[in-house]
């Protein structure tokens, strides 16, 4: 899942090379795409990477996207309302949102390609572990490593608190945080537990 701040030609077909390349460097290689009517424009960019588009009408909606789309906010709605907060930054909206596509292509689905390999780990080829994966939760309030500079300064601070946003997908299992208004990227202490 990817989020997408301007949606205009260029962008949007940069998003489609991604998920081509993501697909190829597993041996996949994406023949038809069905989409709305926003797609249009890249019929002819799709047709010369082999790519057929195939366009929904207006009103008109593709049923599986339709049906995938309300199981997304179903979950999105229930981690949120798991939440403390009252209100929550864009930033942590966004990270639920791809916390929770990430999550339901861990899981392998009835009908699937396969009933040992989950979709994720099919087009990755990230078998996800829960000991690094599963540290904390999105949303959640941790306190995150600061690498001072001395690394012997006792006068500052060695973590500070920060919103979990999501993981990094790496071999270490690093998180992304939320602090003020940036997004860092920083090694995470176990979390606090809620009494």
């Amino acid at each position: 899942m990817e989020k997408l701040d301007i949606m205009d030609t260029d962008t949007l077909l940069q998003a489609c090379d991604n998920v081509f390349n993501t697909y190829s460097r597993r041996g996949f290689k994406v023949t038809d795409m069905m989409m709305d009517m926003q797609f249009d424009p890249l019929k002819k960019q799709l047709m010369m990477r082999n790519v057929k588009l195939n366009t929904a009408s207006a009103k008109e909606h593709v049923g599986e996207v339709e049906r995938f789309i309300r199981v997304v906010k179903e979950h999105v709605r229930a981690l949120r309302s798991r939440l403390l907060y009252n209100k929550l930054p864009k930033r942590v909206v966004i990270a639920i949102v791809k916390h929770v596509g990430r999550w339901l292509n861990v899981f392998c689905p009835k009908n699937g390609i396969s009933n040992n390999i989950s979709p994720r780990t099919l087009i990755t080829g990230v078998k996800l572990d829960y000991n690094k994966h599963c540290r904390i939760e999105v949303g959640a309030y941790a306190q995150v490593h600061e690498e001072p500079d001395p690394s012997n300064d006792t006068g500052k601070y060695r973590t500070t608190g920060a919103i979990a946003l999501e993981h990094n997908d790496n071999m270490q299992g690093g998180y992304k945080n939320s602090r003020k208004s940036r997004t860092i990227d920083k090694r995470n202490n176990p979390p606090i537990k809620n009494k």
